[in-house]
């Protein structure tokens, strides 16, 4: 092999690697990105959605419309509403309460405000209204039951909240609820977490999750230009990270508002079809919009596809099939019996030899005293050879 035939064969293996190297690189580096992309969308779909319904107070304002007693919970296996529920865990060792009373209190609209009037200080806390952090306190609930609601529990349900009961009712909530105090400050109270769940239930979290979400597509853009990364592709997948987790939730929450809202399909949440509206709008508008986001995106990118493809197919039509030329293969002449070749050939192989070169006749001109036939020079005009005697 020549010195030339060597350095082509090398050069085609070091750009064999170099594009192999690269679309390793490509398909590394989209991973990559893509999950980052999609993470961040997802950052922005929670910061937007908690923004916009903890802005407008919307747990708070569809609780307010919803029959708490009635919400179905289901535990070890046993299916029961929530007053059961309340009565099994809190008051079954009071003396003098039911079930009945359970269900009466929770439904009342004095407890209910209680409950709202927490989800409000909260929801003030946490988009920084507020800098204090609320607690639950059972106290207030026993109150309640055996001052301010005692004469209307006691007519619904026959059984008047008394000294007995509020001793049983604390003894059985000295845990859960300090428990409950507890996780709530451990989350979003003191250290990283309160920093961060503060600042991303506000406006500027909503613009830094957007602006996370945006750096991360233009640093994948700027990747696939330089790197020479199909754009194409980039666009498309960039896209669907961002669109997904908006269509998700927009498709969950719009089935729960045609279910259980519009239809009433859902027996489980019967007990909150007149406050899904204040609770569910907030997110489907915040996930319609990441939805838009990733859609435009993925619409471009898919479009620049389709023209690549049209492209390459137009081109591969067009262009004419050209053979390769052939390399002149030296004549073969056949070896005469008896004919010893001047470089003998090893047996069992071909010779090859260029075809020797034959004397073309002299031409017949009378005129010239040749004879044609045995090339002896004569007077011009003789009619006979002098040399072989024949006629001229």
């Amino acid at each position: 092999m020549g010195k030339k035939a060597k350095e082509k064969k090398s050069n085609d293996t070091k750009t064999e690697q170099a594009v192999k190297k690269s679309g390793a690189g490509a398909v590394i580096g989209s991973i990559l990105f893509f999950l980052l992309t999609f993470l961040l969308a997802i950052l922005l779909l929670c910061s937007t959605a908690a923004y916009e319904t903890l802005s407008a107070d919307g747990v708070s304002k569809a609780i307010s419309q919803m029959d708490l007693s009635q919400a179905q919970w289901k535990e070890n296996g046993k299916k029961q509403n929530m007053g059961q529920w309340v009565y099994e865990w809190y008051m079954q060792d009071a003396p003098n309460l039911t079930p009945e009373y359970a269900e009466a209190a929770l439904a009342n609209e004095e407890i209910n405000g209680v409950i709202c009037d927490y989800i409000t200080d909260l929801s003030a806390y946490l988009t920084k209204k507020s800098d204090e952090m609320p607690e639950v306190q059972a106290e207030t609930f026993a109150d309640l039951m055996q001052d301010e609601l005692a004469g209307t529990l006691e007519k619904e349900t026959g059984v008047r909240f008394a000294e007995t009961d509020r001793v049983a009712f604390l003894y059985a909530t000295e845990d859960d609820v300090p428990a409950w105090n507890q996780a709530v400050d451990r989350i979003a109270g003191h250290g990283f977490g309160k920093f961060a769940v503060r600042f991303f239930c506000t406006l500027p979290g909503v613009v830094t999750a957007a602006v996370l979400t945006g750096v991360s597509f233009v640093l994948w853009l700027a990747f696939a230009i330089g790197k020479h990364w199909r754009k194409g592709r980039m666009l498309t997948a960039s896209g669907v990270a961002i669109a997904v987790p908006g269509l998700l939730v927009l498709i969950a929450d719009g089935l729960v508002f045609l279910l259980a809202g519009a239809m009433n399909v859902l027996d489980d949440l019967s007990f909150a079809r007149d406050g899904l509206s204040d609770l569910l709008l907030p997110s489907l508008w915040s996930a319609l919009i990441v939805a838009l986001c990733g859609i435009i995106p993925a619409s471009i990118g898919i479009c620049i596809n389709a023209v690549c493809r049209a492209k390459a197919k137009k081109q591969g039509q067009a262009a004419p099939f050209v053979p390769e030329a052939a390399e002149p293969q030296p004549e073969k002449v056949p070896v005469l019996a008896g004919a010893a070749p001047e470089n003998p050939a090893p047996a069992g192989e071909f010779v090859y030899s260029p075809a020797p070169e034959v004397e073309s006749p002299k031409p017949n001109v009378p005129d010239s005293g040749v004879c044609p036939h045995c090339g002896a020079q004569n007077e011009p005009g003789s009619k006979f050879c002098g040399s072989c005697g024949q006629k001229m």
